[in-house]
């Protein structure tokens, strides 16, 4: 009995096989929690689109947020506006200036003597395109008055516009030698022109060998497209200075609010502004700016 009990715990007893079959998940795994990344894909199921991106909230939770398309709209807009600003007044002011041509214009007069008399006449049509900015009165004496010879004396004549049209002052000089304050005396009207009939009289109660009178004149239209022009370049002087500006707005406005669109264009705009300014600058000097 002993013996059998030995034997009994000293005999290990018979191994188990268990056979276990690997099991297969076919379900769809899912998130916990309530929020639902995109409707139509399965709940829980994160999109991969180029377009989202994933930012953490503040409570924790990650939030998908989709970013605006790029938009060629915008780009065209916001690189478009800034160079507008600058071209616009630039063409304008080229074509609006009339480059070099001369808008002066000096015409001579001579005047003659009326039979027995100190008077001088002469005739000078203005054109109505044409202004009359001054005369000058080239007055040949027989003999030089001495009053108007020296260092320290002067005698010359003077054009005043007047509501007859001009009129011609004789001016004579003398400074003291140890300088200050000249003595001058004016005579007013020696001679006249009226725009009236175009007359010119003059008469000095001499008789001089010979007058003439030189009449300078502008071209209005000249003057008046060089006025316009200088109202455009105005403009553009001020547009190089806004200009960047603009364009600087359109690009951090642009990428702060996730416009792409904008933001490149604004970009675009900046890298183009020196290469029009600088083109347009030798255009206008070319033209006579």
């Amino acid at each position: 009995m002993d013996e059998q009990q030995q034997n009994l715990e000293t005999t290990p007893p018979p191994s188990i096989e268990i056979s276990t079959q690997p099991s297969t998940f076919t379900g769809t795994p899912q998130l916990l929690g309530e929020t639902q990344f995109n409707t139509q894909s399965p709940v829980g199921e994160i999109p991969l689109d180029t377009n989202i991106t994933y930012q953490m909230g503040p409570d924790g939770q990650l939030i998908a947020v989709q970013k605006p398309p790029f938009s060629w709209k915008q780009f065209f807009i916001a690189s478009g506006v800034p160079i507008l600003l600058l071209l616009v007044p630039l063409i304008l002011t080229g074509a609006t200036n009339p480059g070099y041509y001369d808008d002066w214009d000096t015409e001579k007069v001579e005047l003659i003597q009326q039979e027995n008399t100190t008077s001088y006449v002469g005739s000078f049509e203005l054109g109505e395109d044409r202004e009359l900015e001054w005369i000058n009165a080239d007055v040949l004496q027989e003999q030089e008055d001495p009053e108007c010879l020296g260092q320290y004396n002067g005698c010359w004549y003077n054009s005043q516009e007047t509501n007859y049209g001009f009129r011609i002052d004789y001016e004579k000089c003398q400074w003291p030698e140890g300088g200050g304050e000249s003595d001058c005396t004016i005579t007013e009207g020696v001679g006249k022109w009226f725009s009236q009939n175009g007359t010119a009289v003059f008469d000095n109660g001499e008789n001089p060998a010979e007058i003439n009178f030189y009449f300078e004149t502008q071209d209005l239209t000249i003057s008046e497209q060089r006025d316009t022009a200088d109202f455009f370049g105005a403009i553009l002087m001020a547009a190089c200075w806004i200009v960047p500006i603009v364009g600087l707005i359109f690009t951090i406005v642009g990428f702060a609010s996730g416009r792409t669109g904008m933001g490149v264009g604004g970009v675009t705009g900046l890298a183009l502004y020196p290469f029009v300014a600088f083109f347009g600058c030798i255009a206008l000097l070319d033209n006579g700016w």
